[in-house]
This record gives C-alpha cells, sequence and structure tokens, in this order.
C-alpha cells in the first residue's frame, strides 16, 4: 500500500470496525506491572505485541480460576481442621489454599488492559505503510496504571498522573511525530472501620507533537487552527518553529467509587481509543501544514 503525501482523513479507512475492550475497562485500578521498550521495524513490535496479547489472554483466564480454588481451598482446609477434627490435613489445604491465591494475584500482574494494547497495535498497523523505510519506530508502554504512580497531596485529595503511552513515528515525508497518552487521577479517599473508601476522577490526556523535516521550519508566530476530537476538549495549540504541540484532554472524566462492595463505576467518561488518536495526528498534522501555507502566503 503507497503512502498518503500528505497523510489526510483517507488513513481512517484502515482503522478496523470495533475496537474491543476488555472488562478491566475503569471500573478498578490496574494491578499490571507490564513495560515495554522496543525500538524498531513496525513488523517486530507488532510481533511483540501479539505474544504479549496472546499471554494477556491466557492471564485473564486463570487468574480467576485460580483465586477461586485458592479461596475454596483454604476455607475447605479451615473447615478440616476445626470441624472434622484433622489438623495436619487442615493445614495442608489451607497452605495449598494461599499459594493459590498467590498464583492468582502474579497472574493478574500480567492483565494488561485491552485497550491500551489495541491502541498500539491501531495506530501502528495503520501507519506502517506511511512511515519512512530504514528508520526505527520507538515505543514505551507502561502498563502498570495510576496507583502504582506516586500521588501528590492536593488538599483533600491525592493526585496522580501516568504517562502509559510514548511513541515515536517518522513519517515518509521526513516529519517525525510523537504520541503520548496518558491518565490523571484525582482521589479522595475517608478511612473507615474496616475498609477505606475511594472517590476517582480520572482524565485522560493525549498529546500530539510535531517535528519538520531536518533542513525545515514551521511557522512561528501563526495561530494554527484548532483540531476537534470527539469526546477531547483542546488544552494547548501552539507552534514554533522547530515544533508543534496540539493537546487534548477526555470530556467528561471517569468517576469510580470504592465501597464496601468493592469498586463501582457511575462514569466511564470518554477513551483514548486508536481511532481517536489517528484521528489527533491528521488533524494535528492538516492544521500544521494549513498554518505554514498560510504563513507563507
Amino acid at each position: 500500500m503507497r503512502p498518503h503525501h500528505p497523510i489526510d482523513d483517507a488513513l481512517l479507512t484502515r482503522l478496523p470496525t470495533k475496537e474491543g475492550s476488555g472488562p478491566d475497562e475503569g471500573k478498578k485500578p490496574s494491578a499490571a506491572k507490564v513495560k515495554l521498550d522496543e525500538t524498531g521495524a513496525v513488523p517486530d513490535i507488532l510481533e511483540v505485541l501479539a505474544t504479549l496479547e496472546e499471554r494477556d489472554a491466557r492471564v485473564e483466564k486463570m487468574a480467576p480460576v485460580l483465586n477461586g480454588l485458592g479461596v475454596i481451598t483454604l476455607f475447605g482446609g479451615i473447615i478440616v481442621g476445626f470441624v472434622v477434627p484433622n489438623v495436619p490435613l487442615g493445614i495442608v489445604l489451607a497452605i495449598r489454599g494461599v499459594l493459590g491465591m498467590v498464583g492468582g494475584a502474579a497472574f493478574r500482574s500480567e492483565d494488561v488492559s485491552d485497550r491500551q494494547l489495541t491502541v498500539i497495535c491501531t495506530v501502528l498497523s495503520t501507519f506502517a505503510s506511511e512511515l519512512r523505510p530504514g528508520r526505527p519506530v520507538r515505543l514505551h508502554a507502561d502498563f502498570t496504571g495510576l496507583v502504582k504512580t506516586r500521588g501528590i497531596k492536593d488538599g483533600a485529595r491525592k493526585t496522580y498522573r501516568h504517562p502509559w503511552l510514548r511513541l515515536e513515528l517518522p513519517l515518509a515525508d521526513g516529519t517525525t511525530v510523537r504520541i503520548q497518552a496518558s491518565a490523571s487521577m484525582k482521589r479522595k479517599s475517608k478511612r473507615k472501620r474496616k475498609y477505606t473508601k475511594h472517590k476517582d476522577q480520572v482524565s485522560r490526556e493525549l498529546t500530539i507533537e510535531l517535528l519538520p523535516p531536518t533542513g525545515k521550519q514551521l511557522c512561528k508566530t501563526h495561530r494554527p487552527k484548532r483540531p476537534q476530537i470527539d469526546g477531547f476538549s483542546l488544552t494547548r495549540a501552539q507552534m514554533k518553529p522547530r515544533q508543534a504541540i496540539f493537546s487534548f484532554r477526555s470530556q467528561p472524566p471517569l468517576r469510580r467509587a470504592r465501597g464496601r462492595g468493592g469498586w463501582s463505576l457511575s462514569s466511564p467518561g470518554h477513551l483514548v481509543d486508536g481511532a481517536k488518536v489517528v484521528a489527533a495526528i491528521i488533524q494535528s498534522y492538516k492544521a500544521t501544514a494549513t498554518a505554514s501555507r498560510e504563513a507563507a502566503a
């Protein structure tokens, strides 16, 4: 497939008809401990992501099984040890139950966000034929989630910020596209007698940075057209001679709470999905090109 010069809305026809989102989407914080740092050609990176996706599918099946068996075995050991009573057998069953629950927790630490994984695959697949031959793509993906970052105290709340994606694409026309996706959260906590109550407000952010080809400059003073992405508001649009930056924030934010019965979701907010990232790149590219042409006229 030949590249588009310049890139335009025709790229949207390459998007998958539907992007799936698993049960990990927003209802509770991620427990994953997986990070990726890859540099190379798109097919090689997609192969790494496919392996990660296969492992994630196994984890999603095995984690609840191990946890469930562990709980059953643990309670069985307690009953056998104190009701029958057969203390040695009860101890053995209890130990096996605890090990099963630990194994389930270990599996959950490899359970990455299906949506985040799909975002990366969608962007890479869509732009694969638009890239400059011989130039590597750089990817950093952090699936560990917001609560793994260090919170900053803000009155009665704690504020967290988690940049989970950095992706650099060298386009065929010499332009370099840098994509950063992140999430920020404001958490209000209140300690109860048997648990801690949390109220979270999570916003998703997306930043597109464009660097012109070597030896060329962008217009410094001309104000670029404001790109529009469904479900996101533009918070920054800035052009310098060697850089154009467009930042977006989701509206409304996700809202969830943790009470005695676990996590509940009151408002899912808008997600950063592959289609939105592709659209943001295209709109930012077009806005930069239009501003440069108008300034030069």
